[in-house]
């Protein structure tokens, strides 16, 4: 993901376009059901980050 938003950011630069991307680490969801806890054990702020932070994240984004 990091490597294509660089690529893609020298590439439209020039035209005056900026590319940015989220890329969330562990976010609390149905799919980390089952291993929850052994992810959680490993997160130093002791919890997964939520689904409205990431929104919260894309909107401040967007917004610039």
């Amino acid at each position: 993901m990091e490597g294509l938003t660089r690529g893609y950011a020298a590439r439209v630069v020039k035209d005056g376009i900026t590319v940015n991307a989220v890329a969330p680490s562990l976010i609390d969801t149905e799919m980390m059901n089952e291993r929850r806890d052994q992810y959680v054990a490993r997160i130093p702020l002791g919890r997964m980050g939520a689904p409205e932070e990431v929104a919260q994240l894309v909107v401040m984004v967007l917004g610039n």
